[in-house]
């Protein structure tokens, strides 16, 4: 009886450890050790009481028996369930983060990077295989007045914003993190380099690695992001030592090359894959484009301005089948009027590679002396791989001028001009107007940030007029066919509260 007794109670604390989800061997032999030991204990206290007192009954020994276990273990059971407990209780805890926070694998970043799927990198949206992810940047960030009204180039101060991830094939979006810094986005493969700045003080501006799965920003280096590499392995970061800008080079998280100088500096133009792209300012004010790869062999490519005639403004970079394409606009006076722009190739790593690849002054303008003055205009391929270049090409955003100064307009695949949206923005008013800071067209869908603002002499700066802010904007607009009405505009404009 006084097995079969202890054999049931065993039964019974094995399943209460089983059920605690905590029962390893080594826990079940110091269990039933113990319980040999009270069943030991026991029974001599039982022989002793059949001694003194024969009559005693079955069921009194049974129960002495589970008297004796209660003491003699009591102790030890009841540590090893708060141990499973708290085991118990923490894994639970680990498996409602793993519900509750996004997977690894919905931020598979490096496998994005290996296959080419990264878009737009170091700009305010950057699109990662299906989704765009950008700060939803709050104006708390930027100077309350700007020249022209560019708030944007203001943002000095470094504010939590949210990241927002937006799926440009459902529309959905949804907030992943909340993190501070400034400027743009660069992804890599472990999340994404996000600049902080002090107000005035250069040198203690920083790159932070953001990770999107951890929610956790770590500090990465010193000075501001400029650019990552074709792999996101590479990153080139503009950093001040002693008052002299330098450009600085990460491999894997690790310092590889350091260039510039006293009287020397280096201007980011872009990455030719894993090959740095940049622009030579020496002593002689001469500007020379130069191609630096990670071990910080610098090779001249060709000069592309002096102080004669200025140096060019970089208003675009590709790199295409080998080689660099830029477009240099070249502007003048106060009122950085365009006087002349041209396109130039060159081949990273080859000494004086530079040719011009098209002459802005052979190209006609079509300039019919309304809205703002003529820019640069824009080169692509086409089907033929041979250069070109209009003033708009397809599906790249731009606003109207004349009677449609208000619409946001596109041009389709066949060069013809068509309308997103009517009276987007009220731009009529000089006084009190709605300003556009950045406009991207990613996979038929328009990001846009724009600022309501008012005409302030506080801001201006000479001639130019300053503007104070009033409102602050940042939507998506899908304008696939599906997302068009039948006149062709779209049928709904996303606004990203903040």
């Amino acid at each position: 009886m006084m097995k079969k007794s202890f054999g049931t109670i065993f039964i019974f604390l094995m399943n209460v450890l089983l059920l605690a989800g905590c029962v390893q061997t080594q826990s079940v032999e110091s269990d039933s050790k113990t319980e040999q030991e009270a069943v030991k204990e026991s029974t001599d206290i039982g022989e002793a009481e059949d001694n003194i007192n024969s009559d005693a009954s079955e069921e009194n020994k049974d129960e002495e028996v589970s008297e004796g276990i209660s003491d003699s273990s009591n102790e030890d059971i009841s540590e090893e369930l708060s141990d499973s407990s708290n085991e118990n209780i923490s894994d639970s805890s680990a498996e409602e983060t793993e519900e509750t926070t996004p997977s690894s694998s919905a931020f598979d970043f490096a496998g994005a990077f290996a296959e080419g799927q990264v878009y737009n990198n170091g700009g305010y949206f950057v699109k990662i295989r299906d989704k765009v992810y950008f700060r939803n940047i709050v104006p708390e960030s930027m100077e309350k007045g700007a020249t022209f009204g560019e708030f944007l180039n203001t943002e000095f101060y470094t504010m939590n914003c949210p990241i927002i991830s937006y799926d440009v094939n459902t529309c959905d979006y949804e907030e992943i993190g909340t993190v501070a810094g400034t400027g743009e986005l660069y992804a890599c493969p472990e999340g994404f380099y996000i600049g902080e700045t002090v107000p005035d003080m250069f040198d203690a501006s920083c790159t932070n690695l953001y990770d999107p799965v951890t929610k956790e920003k770590s500090y990465f280096c010193s000075g501001l992001p400029r650019g990552v590499s074709e792999s996101g392995k590479i990153l080139a970061v503009d950093d001040s030592g002693g008052g002299v800008i330098l450009t600085v080079l990460y491999k894997n998280g690790k310092e590889c090359a350091r260039i510039g100088g006293e009287n020397i500096y280096y201007d980011y133009a872009g990455f030719a894959g894993e090959t740095l792209i940049t622009v030579l300012h020496n002593a002689n004010e001469e500007y020379i484009l130069c191609s630096v790869d990670e071990s910080g062999e610098i090779t001249e490519l060709g000069m592309i301005g002096n102080s004669d005639h200025g140096y060019g403004v970089i208003k675009q970079f590709e790199y295409h089948n080998g080689y660099v394409y830029l477009c240099l606009g070249y502007y003048e006076g106060t009122g950085h009027f365009l006087s002349r722009w041209e396109v130039v190739k060159a081949k990273p790593g080859e000494k004086g590679s530079l040719e011009i690849a098209i002459n802005g002054d052979d190209v006609p303008s079509t300039y019919e002396g309304e809205g703002p003055d003529p820019d640069v205009q824009i080169f692509y391929f086409d089907k033929d791989d041979t250069i070109n270049c209009s003033e708009h090409v397809p599906y790249k955003l731009y606003m109207g001028t004349g009677d449609s100064g208000n619409d946001l307009l596109y041009y389709n695949d066949l060069f013809e001009e068509c309308p997103l949206v009517k009276n987007f923005i009220d731009s009529s008013d000089y006084e009190k107007c709605s300003i556009i800071q950045d406009m991207e067209s990613i996979d038929k869908t328009a990001f846009i940030i724009y600022a309501d603002a008012e005409a302030d002499s506080e801001y201006d700066l000479g001639w130019r007029t300053g503007y104070r802010m009033t409102g602050w904007h940042i939507c998506a607009i899908p304008f696939a066919p599906d997302h068009l009405d039948e006149q062709g505009l779209a049928k709904e404009i996303i606004h990203f509260e903040k």
